[in-house]
């Protein structure tokens, strides 16, 4: 990946832009949590189930098949197993990819979903991440949320 990609990873991953962030209700099950230097918004479920909002500049300049393949080569990098990619629709009707990885922690199954939804000026990246086993309890509230989010 050339050094223009991996520098809009680094931009996307570790740094906060201006933009602002979703504010919204956590959902049924989930408690809110403070936003910290990653994530503009977060929620817990009491399992541990733990949702997160991105919202980043769009820059460089990509459309949406270029920040999931970003997002996609980042999370395969960090040892994730792809499951699934899946189309998906914010509350605003912008278009989106769900990502759906699997890994181990600390020897147990776990789940990361990353949703992307990008538009001329920003990239918004919606996590969720758990132990498969809770995560499979709140599995469609997640994907609610994920769809709930004003993207544009």
């Amino acid at each position: 990946m050339n050094r223009l990609v991996v520098s809009a990873l680094a931009a996307l991953f570790l740094s906060m832009s201006s933009l602002g962030c979703t504010s919204m209700a956590p959902p049924p099950g989930f408690a809110r949590l403070q936003a910290n230097d990653d994530y503009c918004w977060r929620a817990t479920s009491a399992e541990g189930v733990v949702l997160g909002i991105r919202r980043e500049k769009n820059q460089p300049k990509g459309n949406l098949d270029f920040w999931a393949s970003a997002v996609r080569y980042e999370l395969e990098r960090k040892g994730y197993e792809k499951v699934a990619i899946d189309r998906i629709r914010s509350a605003d009707g912008v278009e989106g990819r769900r990502l759906e990885y699997r890994t181990a922690r600390q020897g147990r199954p776990f789940v990361l979903w990353a949703t992307v939804y990008v538009t001329d000026s920003r990239v918004i990246v919606v996590e969720a991440g758990g132990d498969e086993a809770h995560f499979a309890g709140v599995e469609g509230t997640v994907e609610q949320a994920m769809r709930a989010v004003e993207a544009g």
